[in-house]
């Protein structure tokens, strides 16, 4: 999506762009700018099973349009805090509020008005896999008293966002684990919800299914839905994510863009060198033992010396120079910064 910077390559964001535009969203209704105003505001939710607390006063604010993702360990309680934000679960403590036409209101007090506004697709199939797809959409719709018209209308349109036109009279149990994937947003996306919120969407899926998942939610969101995923596959949620929430003991340790909480958790840089001859025996030790900048975790791994530093220009410059008089070449010098997956390690080491 053009609107947003996440650090992805040219090549994946132009990929992207070019499903986006292929045809119309069919949500014309939704905003098409993410704003400062929040959709959603949770204050103080506590939830427990028995004696297990599985959230504790937590607090999360979700902005209009946004992409967030909530990652955590197993257990973590990532599930049960989807299951609140649908009204599903109610907390022991706390509120779950959403914007609607009046406001912020409770979902405790106007579930009717705000369940209409979300749309939930669970890790396990929600559907029925003795309808057909065209069946469990007209059914779905059915649930928010939608006109014949209207489910006519938006569940056609919703088969060929889905990729499902020529699979409408297969039974749902007879379709591929993608394709019910699809099929669960699909029916989620029925009633042209405000709010998007997904379990795993894309788990077990090969890497192709994977990528038209998110080309489909790019699409959905591109229109000005927004969208909140939990998943524990951390590479995805860092390239799409606008937004990163992480769960630890039943709390939020941070909320932030890929690149703040990169930055709370380490300032380091990971740099990649190979060289023509591939032998760093002289040079690690000159890395280790040099006093005016810092190096850590310095590892060979195939052709390539690959350490951190938070000191980057000074190590670029030290190693152009002693490539140099080793009479040796640079075939590769690279910075990155580090992955989502160590900010996540790091976050629960606090």
């Amino acid at each position: 999506m053009p609107k947003r910077k996440r650090g992805k390559s040219m090549a994946k964001a132009s990929v992207k762009n070019k499903v986006i535009s292929k045809k119309k969203s069919i949500f014309k209704d939704s905003a098409k700018n993410k704003n400062n105003q929040y959709i959603i505001d949770c204050k103080g939710i506590s939830k427990q099973y028995g004696k297990n607390k599985v959230l504790s006063n937590l607090d999360l604010a979700v902005k209009t349009g946004e992409v967030m993702g909530i990652i955590g360990m197993s257990g973590s309680g990532k599930s049960t805090l989807l299951n609140v934000l649908i009204g599903f679960l109610s907390p022991e403590t706390g509120e779950v509020l959403f914007r609607t036409d009046k406001g912020m209101m409770p979902i405790s007090k106007s579930s009717k008005i705000i369940k209409t506004l979300i749309g939930f697709a669970p890790q396990d199939s929600s559907f029925y896999p003795k309808l057909t797809a065209q069946e469990n959409l007209e059914y779905f719709g059915t649930l928010y008293s939608l006109s014949s018209e209207e489910i006519a209308k938006t569940s056609k349109e919703l088969l060929g966002l889905v990729n499902l036109i020529k699979f409408k009279d297969s039974l749902a149990m007879e379709l591929s684990f993608g394709m019910q994937k699809r099929l669960g947003i699909a029916c989620a996306l029925i009633h042209k919800p405000k709010v998007l919120i997904l379990d795993e969407p894309t788990a077990d899926l090969d890497p192709i299914m994977r990528r038209e998942t998110w080309e489909l939610l790019a699409k959905v969101n591109n229109a000005g839905t927004t969208i909140i995923i939990a998943s524990h596959l951390l590479d995805e949620l860092e390239s799409e994510c606008d937004t990163i929430a992480v769960l630890h003991d039943g709390k939020f340790s941070q909320i932030g863009s890929i690149e703040k909480l990169k930055q709370l958790y380490t300032t380091n840089n990971e740099v990649y060198l190979t060289t023509t001859s591939k032998n760093y025996s002289k040079l690690i030790p000159k890395l280790k033992s040099k006093k005016s900048f810092k190096v850590s975790n310095i590892v060979k791994i195939e052709n390539s010396l690959i350490f951190h530093t938070p000191n980057t220009e000074q190590v670029l410059d030290y190693l152009i120079k002693m490539v140099k008089l080793s009479k040796d070449h640079i075939v590769k010098l690279t910075v990155s910064r580090p992955s989502l997956e160590e900010v996540f390690i790091n976050s629960q080491k606090r």
